[in-house]
């Protein structure tokens, strides 16, 4: 019982991970109308979520290294990363928002298994390929899938993945091996394009 409790906090980490990868805390809080100037600059904000009219008690933290950025009150004593800013927005449930956005950007969650251990790289089952650490193949393939959707992109969804390649390229060019920041890029980038991809699918449709 111990185990299975175990991973399913483990496949939970994974999903919010996997949607944090492709839809930040900027976008979330822009989306629900919390202006912010940049998104790689941290900055004192109005919390939303208590009167607060005057002096803000509230920051958004930009993204540094592995930590992700986020946004907390230092009066509601609230930290909310880009899941629980849309289920503030939406008004729903945590599980309820991870859903929605799961479904927004085409993420298929990771399942339980008894014997793989689950990985972050991999989105459709949840488990590392070693396809992905041949970076040199996937940039290329990622950068030709970049050119056939252009057209369906918005120029800030251009922009984001071309600097996400562009970084990976960057790392890959100096130090001439794979590591696991490469591959998070990599796939950020390829989950941003599956769900444009899926989003001219459905207005198509």
């Amino acid at each position: 019982m111990l185990n299975e409790k175990t991973r399913e906090k483990e496949i939970l980490e994974i999903r919010v991970r996997n949607i944090n990868a492709v839809y930040s805390a900027f976008e979330a809080l822009s989306e629900s109308g919390i202006s912010i100037q940049d998104e790689s600059t941290s900055e004192q904000v109005l919390c939303p979520y208590h009167e607060d009219k005057n002096k803000p008690s509230a920051r958004y933290y930009s993204p540094s290294g592995r930590i992700q950025g986020h946004f907390y009150c230092f009066k509601c004593k609230l930290r909310l990363d880009a899941v629980g800013i849309y289920a503030r927005y939406k008004r729903c449930k945590f599980m309820d928002a991870l859903k929605m956005l799961e479904r927004r950007f085409n993420i298929t969650p990771p399942k339980i298994e008894d014997s793989v251990q689950i990985s972050f790289t991999d989105r459709s089952g949840g488990y590392e390929s070693e396809a992905w650490k041949d970076v040199d193949r996937m940039l290329s393939l990622c950068e030709d899938k970049l050119m056939r959707i252009k057209p369906k992109c918005s120029y800030p969804e251009f922009c984001r993945i071309c600097r996400l390649l562009d970084n990976v390229k960057y790392d890959w060019d100096k130090l001439g091996k794979a590591n696991d920041d490469m591959i998070i890029g990599l796939n950020k980038a390829r989950f941003l394009m599956d769900g444009i991809f899926s989003r001219e699918v459905l207005l198509d449709d």
